[in-house]
């Protein structure tokens, strides 16, 4: 027999509870490349506005909801589909799913690689919904989760991310700040080029942040020699 004492306290301030005779939020979000191509995510009314979505309080309001056809539905086309399905599962349980990933120190197959990226991809692209919809907890819990990740597995996703959070998010942004350190600190000359080929993928507005971020965290040639820039004579 359990001693009461080591039972879990499981109770909650009523107010606090998910009230299951609520009127349930649908969320039409995209799926493909087409208008068609939706899917529908459900959430509980107040559950969606318990968060710190300034978006969905507004959306949620008698004079924006006068405004649809279906008051009680929500167009998200334009936003993917697992980017929607992590917030909703943040606004029921405060936490953000996971593939299920090897250990850390464990040797990493490609397979593994792929599915780690395909990861870090969704939290990009949830990022960048946290910023649309004005959530900046979700975007803090994001964000912390991509830093582990990319700790963790010692891998620096760079193309095609870059683009994705300089295209989704305003100047100043912290997952742009992030993108930058990544490069002010981590690009280096690794004999494959590879640095090479991030490099020529970035935007051009990440490239002047990296270049202003370069300036400040990197120290300067105590001294120069001249003949670096000299020209191979020929006789």
């Amino acid at each position: 027999m359990v001693s009461p004492s080591r039972l879990e306290d499981i109770r909650v301030v009523a107010v606090k509870a998910i009230d299951p005779t609520d009127q349930i939020i649908k969320l039409f979000c995209g799926i493909g490349k087409k208008a068609k191509d939706t899917k529908t995510v459900t959430v509980h009314q107040g559950v969606l506005c318990s968060g710190s979505s300034g978006f969905f309080k507004n959306a949620m309001k008698p004079e924006w909801m006068a405004q649809r056809d279906d008051p009680y539905t929500i167009n998200l086309v334009d936003d993917p589909l697992e980017a929607v399905k992590l917030y909703v599962n943040f606004l029921y349980f405060k936490t953000l799913p996971t593939p299920d990933l090897p250990h850390k120190d464990e040797k990493r197959s490609e397979v593994t690689l792929r599915k780690i990226q395909g990861y870090l991809s969704v939290l990009a692209r949830a990022y960048v919904f946290g910023e649309k919809i004005l959530d900046i907890k979700f975007k803090n819990v994001v964000i912390q989760s991509f830093q582990t990740i990319t700790r963790d597995y010692k891998v620096l996703p760079m193309k095609g991310f870059a683009s994705l959070i300089y295209g989704g998010t305003p100047a100043g942004s912290p997952a742009r700040r992030l993108f930058v350190d990544y490069v002010a600190y981590c690009a280096c000359s690794d004999g494959k080029g590879a640095w090479h080929d991030v490099i020529e993928t970035l935007p051009s507005e990440m490239l002047v942040d990296v270049t202003k971020r370069m300036i400040e965290v990197r120290p300067t040639l105590a001294r120069h020699c001249s003949g670096n820039y000299n020209e191979e004579e020929t006789d």
